[in-house]
């Protein structure tokens, strides 16, 4: 069964991803592979170069993530322009890995993407998981971990509201209480998301209303 589980900036979905882990999901960081997709020896680097300029990329000519991020999220054409070159690489290599992970048996495949649904990845997967808190935590989190205010803000500006992800989830976990309280969520989840695939027969059966 393949899942998506996304969510907005700083709202705990990676912290999810890793209990799902430790719980015997194969897991995919698919914004892992958008970072790679960028690596030094990234066919990419030439049209990104094309699209932004020079100024995105340091004295080694390697990309900087951070003129980056503050050039495509003040322009939101440039913004689309980048996933536009970027997402076919990572479903490319999200193809890759879902097959790696069927061939050595796994039963549950979770793949972990920031714009799932605005790359409109959604319909990939079995089930969805969103992981959800409120925008004004969102940025006090953010801006703990050393984010400037104003980036936080662009950035969760830029992202589908959590609001409107958490309707389209099939499962959501929602991570504004303590850290136990979203664990025991993410467990309570984990445990309906193997009952499901435990159903499946010829197709994953769909939720109940």
């Amino acid at each position: 069964m393949l899942v998506g589980l996304t969510g907005g900036l700083a709202c705990g979905k990676s912290t999810v991803l890793s209990l799902f882990a430790s719980l015997g999901a194969a897991t995919i960081d698919a914004d892992r592979l958008a970072r790679g997709a960028l690596a030094p020896s990234s066919p990419l680097l030439g049209r990104v170069r094309d699209l932004l300029g020079d100024g995105v990329f340091d004295a080694a000519g390697a990309i900087d993530r951070a003129r980056v991020a503050a050039k495509v999220f003040a322009d939101p054409g440039l913004r689309l322009g980048l996933e536009a070159l970027v997402h076919p690489e990572v479903i490319l290599k999200e193809d890759e890995a879902i097959a790696a992970h069927t061939r050595n048996g796994a039963a549950m495949v979770v793949c972990d993407a920031a714009l799932l649904f605005e790359a409109g990845r959604a319909p990939r997967f079995d089930r969805l998981v969103v992981v959800a808190c409120p925008a004004a935590l969102q940025e006090e989190r953010a801006v703990a971990r050393g984010m400037a205010r104003g980036d936080a803000r662009a950035r969760i500006t830029a992202q589908m509201p959590v609001a409107d992800k958490t309707r389209l989830a099939d499962y959501v976990i929602d991570s504004s209480g303590t850290p136990e309280e979203t664990e025991r969520q993410a467990r309570e989840v984990f445990a309906r998301l193997e009952a499901d695939a435990g159903r499946a027969g010829g197709g994953w059966p769909p939720l109940s209303p």
